[in-house]
């Protein structure tokens, strides 16, 4: 196998590689989110009560692997610091956490 071949090779490795977690990541978040339980969640905590939130999505390494259920955030406090983090909870599941990070 010539050099062109093995680049070649190792190209289209990482190309589906990259597409697998491009599609993994679509699919959680259509399926894998709560953004409304996340809201609820972060809003009942009093470090972020008062917090500017933005919802990132699916958050794949963010949380336990037995919670399936994570949407990520960034949130910016009124001194302007900024935390970022998922929300998780079980599948079946109704207590969710908060997770740093």
């Amino acid at each position: 196998m010539n050099s062109f071949a093995k680049y070649s090779v190792a190209g289209l490795f990482a190309a589906a590689v990259m597409g697998s977690v491009v599609y993994q990541k679509e699919i959680g978040n259509a399926l894998l989110t709560d953004e409304v339980n996340a809201k609820q969640t972060l809003q009942s905590d009093p470090r972020f009560k008062n917090a500017e939130i933005n919802f990132t999505g699916y958050e794949p390494l963010g949380c336990l692997k037995h919670e399936w259920i994570n949407t990520g955030f960034v949130a910016k406090q009124q001194d302007g610091t900024q935390t970022s983090g998922a929300v998780c909870r079980p599948l079946f599941g109704t207590t969710s956490s908060i997770r740093i990070g």
